[in-house]
């Protein structure tokens, strides 16, 4: 699976805060969002039906698993700590969230945006399997092996990291869920 991030999109991956002035609200808008659609939720606003398929709605309020929950209520924390307030009435998000959307899209467990970052670039050390979800028995994603460059700029999960693997161009090579301690990395430089 590839993604071709633009460098714009790349400097929202690895460098978040120099961004926008309310960083990653539109995107923590789609996590969110995108939870409700996996569980049938019928969205009303513009926004909503631009960015999810109702064809498969229910018209019943959607009933999250306890993840799902889970989630949310850490989504909705973040966004109110930011003061995130997105114009549904737009018919569409910013472009480089369709590469955002994607790759939420790939994985189970959906990783939230930190308001900080950091990165690995020339990772020195084992490959390691990336994974769907917090579980190790979650289906492989992808993985990263020496030589790669990687982003951390999501929230840790139970112990788990969301991990971005990018080439030097900003293309997204592969994502997800793996089990790593970051400060114990054997990297060539640690943007942050």
């Amino acid at each position: 699976m590839r993604f071709v991030l633009s460098a714009f999109a790349l400097l929202f991956l690895v460098f978040p805060a120099a961004a926008q002035e309310e960083p990653h609200c539109e995107e923590l808008w789609l996590a969110r969002n995108l939870l409700f659609d996996r569980a049938g939720y019928c969205f009303s606003t513009p926004l909503g039906q631009a960015v999810f398929d109702n064809s498969n709605c229910t018209e019943t309020p959607a009933a999250l698993d306890t993840r799902a929950a889970d989630t949310v209520a850490r989504i909705r924390a973040e966004e109110a700590v930011r003061g995130c307030a997105v114009d549904t009435d737009i018919a569409a998000l910013p472009p480089y969230l369709a590469d955002e959307l994607a790759m939420y899209r790939a994985v189970r467990d959906i990783p939230i945006r930190n308001r900080s970052s950091g990165g690995c670039i020339g990772y020195r050390g084992p490959t390691i399997l990336l994974r769907s979800a917090v579980e190790a028995t979650s289906a492989v994603t992808g993985r990263f092996a020496e030589g790669a460059s990687l982003g951390f700029s999501y929230a840790s999960n139970d112990g788990w990291t969301f991990v971005t693997v990018l080439q030097p161009s900003g293309e997204l090579l592969e994502f997800g869920w793996a089990v790593i301690a970051i400060p114990d990395l054997n990297c060539d430089v640690y943007p942050s």
